[in-house]
């Protein structure tokens, strides 16, 4: 009291008023209650009042999962590594100076192990006796780790370990024949093992070849000879068809016919003008692995070209 002329001022003694903080209500929805592991699960908290705008926060038993910021009281997120078993679910809201913190009832979502799919690829199908061949082995869904065990019908050749789902092992000792080779992914808690189709590998005696040509420089329409030799690992005769290639591109073909000196002709007119790195490829045989030359560089002028040329001979 400010007091007047007749009475003086005076102060109450000071009341102390509590003021707590409202209430609010969290609710959790999810959009499935069972999956398989590694399927995406979208978790939608919803907060009262609406106005709300701290986070909600989401758990499973006392990991967290993640949080999000409300927007007309609701907001979601997505998850997909949930692990094996039942998942206990809640979504908190986190409060603030004049709401309070609540949680929502406990959801319960069930994950199953996810099943997966196997497959082995080779680097070289046939290969050569003793040549390195790298087998990759690829697990879908691409989330799955773990280890690969290679198999030759039956017999364990190695292992790897699986990285965004794929892994490989390189074996050079693969006796000749054919090898019936599987991958089998071993699985873990969350992901279930597979193997996959046998894969029939054949082992042949390595062969190399060598590439000549008769000029090392010719017009567009010329017909340039080549010769391709074949030499075998175990210096054998080998039989087999040898591709004359431009790139991808098939020039001429001819025939080995197991005789000494492993050697056949090769014809062409067809070789595009320009500078082209022309290679022979000798597709195998039952004994012999396939192999191709290294690139014989080829300079072919244009047809009607007037610069003077002398044709080089390759011994």
């Amino acid at each position: 009291y400010p007091g007047d002329t007749n009475y003086g001022a005076s102060t109450s003694a000071t009341l102390s008023q509590q003021i707590t903080a409202a209430s609010t209500n969290t609710t959790l929805s999810v959009s499935r209650t069972s999956a398989s592991y590694g399927t995406a699960i979208t978790l939608t908290g919803s907060v009262s009042p609406a106005s709300l705008t701290s986070a909600i926060a989401f758990s499973d038993g006392t990991n967290g999962l993640g949080s999000c910021l409300p927007v007309g009281g609701t907001c979601s997120i997505t998850v997909s590594s949930l692990s094996v078993g039942t998942r206990s679910l809640t979504a908190r809201y986190v409060g603030d100076q004049n709401y309070a913190t609540s949680s929502s009832a406990t959801t319960f979502v069930t994950i199953s192990a996810t099943s997966t799919s196997t497959t082995i690829a080779s680097s070289a199908n046939p290969a050569g006796l003793g040549r390195t061949v790298r087998l990759t082995a690829t697990v879908s869904p691409s989330i799955t780790v773990g280890t690969i065990r290679f198999l030759d019908a039956g017999i364990e050749l190695g292992t790897c370990s699986l990285s965004d789902g794929t892994c490989a092992f390189e074996i050079g000792t693969l006796s000749a024949g054919t090898h019936s080779l599987t991958a089998a992914y071993l699985g873990n808690t969350n992901t279930l093992a597979s193997t996959s189709a046998v894969l029939a590998q054949e082992i042949k005696v390595g062969a190399s070849v060598a590439l000549t040509a008769t000029v090392a420089q010719s017009t567009y329409g010329e017909a340039v000879g080549f010769i391709a030799t074949v030499t075998t690992d175990d210096l054998g005769l080998a039989t087999g068809t040898i591709a004359l290639m431009d790139g991808v591109t098939i020039l001429d073909t001819c025939s080995l016919q197991g005789l000494d000196p492993n050697a056949c002709s090769l014809t062409t007119s067809a070789i595009v003008a320009g500078t082209r790195s022309i290679t022979a490829r000798y597709l195998g045989d039952a004994a012999y692995a396939p192999a191709t030359s290294a690139a014989v560089v080829q300079t072919v002028l244009q047809a009607g070209s007037t610069t003077d040329r002398k044709s080089t001979r390759l011994n």
